[in-house]
């Protein structure tokens, strides 16, 4: 059959933040007519976005939101921007596909891909207020001495790890 195999990496240096890197592999087969099998593997950086590191530090007053601790509606200060101490998001993507050509005229086919994600550092913007969240984020989180929430710093975040996995497979018919 037939077998190609390739490979690329990139450096990316960018003004306002760190370089960035990229690299991966992939081979296409054909080991018989009508049969195809495709994988790859791509490890890249991902830095945030200008608004993300760089917009203004505002605090919004008089802004409802319920507190789970105190198990009621507070007025709060909401203070959203941008984090300068975001980091690059570091990102693992896995592709594996295969495809089984079953009729040439009409042209009818069956694909089946799977495909892995596994993310480290990803930047999102700070999800809704919940006690896990707040044990998690205690610095985001201003309460005074009886415990009433004074304030929620939104800014966002780097998450430790997001995964996904995904299956598809399908018919093709031209």
């Amino acid at each position: 059959g037939d077998l190609s195999i390739n490979f690329n990496a990139g450096y990316r240096e960018l003004d306002d933040f760190a370089g960035l890197t990229a690299y991966g592999f992939g081979l296409n087969w054909t080991p018989v007519k009508g049969v195809s099998l495709l994988a790859g593997i791509t490890t890249e950086e991902a830095a945030p976005s200008i608004q993300q590191l760089g917009e203004p530090l505002l605090v919004t007053p008089g802004v409802p939101v319920f507190d789970f601790r105190n198990q009621a509606s507070v007025i709060i200060d909401r203070i959203s921007g941008g984090n300068p101490a975001l980091q690059a998001e570091q990102r693992r993507d896995i592709k594996v596909g295969l495809s089984y050509q079953i009729s040439q005229t009409p042209l009818l086919s069956l694909s089946s891909n799977f495909f892995r994600n596994r993310s480290s550092g990803t930047v999102a913007s700070f999800p809704a207020l919940t006690p896990e969240l707040e044990r998690a984020f205690p610095s985001r989180f201003t309460r005074d001495a009886s415990g009433r929430l004074l304030s929620i710093d939104t800014r966002p975040i780097n998450y430790d790890v997001t995964r996904s996995d995904v299956l598809r497979t399908g018919f093709n018919f031209f």
